[in-house]
């Protein structure tokens, strides 16, 4: 199994990071822009790639979009999309999905620490550190989050809300992919090229 969770950053100050995970070895990438990001995950090949970023915004003023509600009737924390943050991560990961689009990659949007909560964990810190018997920083375990809530979804694990984007969470407590001790064997800071 091979996918792809990106940790997005609306910052041009801030990297971005990407974590490609091929069966039980995880790569995770420093990466300053779309472009690297697109050409990172188009050379893996991922079958899904799961993005943390808002990838619409919602009707008018609205601080949500409809499928969000339910999500946060859930136990979803979301932020919302007013905020000038949020719109402009939003409009980057609009983009980075289009692209990945062109290139024929299945594009999901999560929300990490939402996912972990579903999962029965504080944080996506403590959710990586599970999955892979190491202390992370935040921005690599949301990005490994994302490979794991991307591996849940192809595993059918996954509630989807909305249809354009698909924003998906995994089922509550939904598999032992995310929770059992060390799935991730291997975890490689790696550099791009």
């Amino acid at each position: 199994m091979r996918v792809a969770g990106v940790d997005l950053s609306a910052s041009k100050s801030k990297p971005s990071y990407c974590c490609l995970l091929n069966s039980e070895e995880a790569c995770i990438l420093e990466l300053s822009s779309i472009d690297e990001i697109v050409k990172a995950i188009v050379e893996f090949r991922p079958q899904v790639a799961a993005i943390d970023a808002p990838l619409s915004l919602p009707e008018g003023n609205k601080p949500f979009r409809t499928f969000e509600y339910e999500a946060i009737r859930e136990g979803a924390r979301l932020l919302p999309l007013t905020l000038k943050g949020m719109r402009e991560l939003a409009a980057m990961g609009r983009m980075l999905a289009a692209k990945l689009e062109a290139e024929k990659l299945d594009v999901i949007e999560t929300h990490p620490a939402s996912a972990a909560l579903f999962l029965g964990r504080r944080n996506t810190v403590e959710l990586a550190r599970q999955a892979t018997g190491l202390t992370l920083r935040k921005d690599e375990a949301d990005a490994i989050t994302c490979c794991i809530v991307a591996m849940l979804f192809i595993a059918g694990k996954c509630r989807v809300y909305g249809g354009n984007p698909r924003f998906v969470l995994p089922e509550k407590h939904a598999s032992r992919v995310a929770s059992s001790r060390s799935c991730i064997k291997r975890v490689l800071r790696c550099n791009y090229r």
